[in-house]
C-alpha cells in the first residue's frame, strides 16, 4: 500500500521522491500505449478507439508539468542563491550533457539508417540545430521522421529562454516579483497565441507542436515547484488539488471545450498532481522497482521507440517478413532492453562527468532526470 506523509516529511538531499517516478513512469506507459496501439492494432485488424489518442495527449501534459517541477526547483533555488551568468551556464550545461548526447545518438542513427529521403541536408540542419519546430511545424509534416524529437526542442528552448529571463530578472527586480514576472511571461504569451492562431490547412496536433505554442506547458509546473518552495495551501491540500486536477483532465478528454482552452485545462489539470505525488513515501517494493526502473529509462524509451515500432517492426510486418505476433513483440520490447543498455552504459557515465551546481538542490537536485520525453 502507498504510504503518504505530511509535506515536511519529503524526501530530501540524495533520496528519490518515488511518487515523481511513479508520474514519470506513468506518463511514458501512456505515450507507448497511444502509439502501440496506433499501429499494432492496425496490424490485426482492430481501428483503435480515439482516446487512445487522447492518452498519448496526456502523457505530452504529464512529462511536461513534470519537468517544469523539477527544473522550476533547481532554477529557484540557483537564482535565490547567485543569480550569475556562469550558475545559468552550469544548469545549461547539466540539462544539454542530460538530453542532448542521446539525442544526436539517435539522429545519427536514423540519418544513415533510415535516412529523410528529400531534402535530407535541409533536415540535417534543422534537427541539428533544434529549430525543426521552434516557429513552424516539424518538416514534412505528418512525416514520422523522428517525429517525437518536437517536445525535445520545447524543452531545449525552455530550458535558455526561460532561464535566460529568470536570471535577468533576478539581477534587475527586487522582491517576488523577479521570479513571478517571467512566469508570468511564459504562461501569457503562448496562451494568447494558441488562441489568436491556428492553421486550418495542417490538423491541430501538428501546429500545436510548435514550440512557441507550448512553452507555457512547463511554466505550469514551475508555478507548482514556486508553491512548493512557499509551503502553499496548495501542497498542504494534495488531495483537493488531485481531485481539481482529475476533473480539469476529464473536462479536456470529454468536454465541449476549444481547442486553446481544453489543452490549458490538461495542463493544469496535470500540474495539479503534483502535491500529492510528492509525498509518497519511499519504498523498496516491486512496484516501486518497476516504477524507478522505467521511471530512469523513460527518455531512452520515448527517443527510440517510434523508430523501433514505425522503421523495423511495422517494415517487417509491411514486407510480410514476419507475423503480426512477432513484429508486436518486437515493438513492444526493444525499446525497453535497448533504452536499459543506453541508460546504464551510455547516458549515466555522461551525468556523473556533469559539473556541479554550487550547492546541492533539495527535492530537485536528487530527482534530475530525463526531459519530458513527449510522442
Amino acid at each position: 500500500m502507498i504510504e503518504l506523509s505530511l509535506l515536511k516529511d519529503v524526501p530530501h538531499k540524495n533520496s528519490r521522491s518515488l511518487g515523481l517516478d511513479y508520474m514519470r513512469a506513468i506518463a511514458i506507459i501512456l505515450v507507448l500505449i497511444a502509439h502501440w496501439s496506433n499501429n499494432i492494432l492496425f496490424w490485426f485488424g482492430i481501428t483503435p478507439n480515439a482516446l487512445i489518442f487522447f492518452t498519448g495527449e496526456l502523457g505530452i501534459h504529464l512529462f511536461f508539468a513534470l519537468s517544469g517541477f523539477l527544473i522550476g526547483n533547481i532554477l529557484l533555488d540557483q537564482v535565490k542563491r547567485d543569480a550569475s551568468w556562469k550558475n545559468l551556464f552550469v544548469f545549461l550545461v547539466r540539462r544539454w550533457m542530460r538530453t542532448l548526447p542521446l539525442y544526436y545518438v539517435v539522429l545519427a542513427v536514423l540519418f544513415l539508417v533510415f535516412p529523410p529521403g528529400a531534402h535530407a541536408v535541409d533536415y540535417l540542419v534543422q534537427f541539428g540545430t533544434l529549430t525543426q519546430n521552434l516557429f513552424k511545424p516539424m518538416p514534412g509534416a505528418p512525416s514520422y521522421w523522428f517525429s517525437v524529437s518536437w517536445s525535445l526542442t520545447i524543452e531545449e528552448w525552455f530550458y535558455v529562454a526561460f532561464g535566460s529571463a529568470l536570471f535577468l530578472s533576478a539581477r534587475l527586480i527586487r522582491g517576488a516579483w523577479a521570479s513571478w514576472l517571467p512566469i508570468f511571461l511564459f504562461l501569457a504569451v503562448p496562451l494568447i497565441l494558441r488562441l489568436s492562431f491556428r492553421d486550418f490547412s495542417l490538423p491541430p496536433y501538428l501546429w500545436l507542436r510548435t514550440v512557441i505554442f507550448r512553452l507555457d506547458e512547463i511554466a505550469y509546473g514551475v508555478v507548482m515547484a514556486k508553491l512548493y518552495a512557499a509551503n502553499s495551501f496548495v501542497f498542504r491540500s494534495p488531495i483537493i488539488c488531485f481531485s481539481i486536477g482529475i476533473g480539469l483532465i476529464l473536462n479536456a478528454c470529454f468536454g465541449n471545450t476549444s481547442l486553446a482552452w481544453g489543452i490549458n485545462s490538461a495542463i493544469v489539470g496535470c500540474a495539479l498532481l503534483i502535491p500529492l505525488t510528492v509525498i509518497i513515501k519511499p519504498s523498496s517494493g516491486l512496484i516501486a522497482r518497476i516504477g524507478q526502473t522505467i521511471s530512469a529509462q523513460s527518455y531512452g524509451l520515448y527517443i527510440m521507440h517510434l523508430t523501433i515500432l514505425v522503421n523495423v517492426a511495422q517494415y517487417l510486418w509491411w514486407k510480410h517478413l514476419a507475423s503480426a505476433w512477432v513484429c508486436a513483440i518486437i515493438a513492444i520490447t526493444a525499446p525497453f532492453f535497448i533504452s536499459y543498455l543506453s541508460f546504464h552504459f551510455f547516458e549515466s557515465p555522461i551525468l556523473r562527468l556533469r559539473p556541479k551546481h554550487s550547492k546541492r538542490i533539495d527535492l530537485a537536485q536528487a530527482r534530475e532526470g530525463g526531459p519530458a520525453p513527449i510522442v
